[in-house]
């Protein structure tokens, strides 16, 4: 999180295979595998954890929240 890299834990990934097409939905909590047309389920991230990773990491939000103080 802290380099911006998302991390979701699942329980169920042994039917994922390389080359299935997957959408990650990380505020719900989802991931699609469009290959299998198969819904798994994760811990969706919260809304600060989303901001630090749209923010490139911990010290891209940091610099980001610094500046709007300015």
């Amino acid at each position: 999180i802290n380099v911006g890299l998302p991390i979701i834990e699942l329980e169920d990934v042994g039917k994922i295979r390389e080359g299935d097409y997957l959408e990650v939905d990380f505020g719900k909590g989802t991931v699609l595998n469009l290959t299998k047309e198969k819904t798994y389920k994760a811990q969706p991230l919260s809304k600060f954890i989303q901001d630090i990773i749209s923010s490139g990491g911990l010290l891209k939000w940091v610099r980001k929240r610094a500046q709007r103080r300015a």
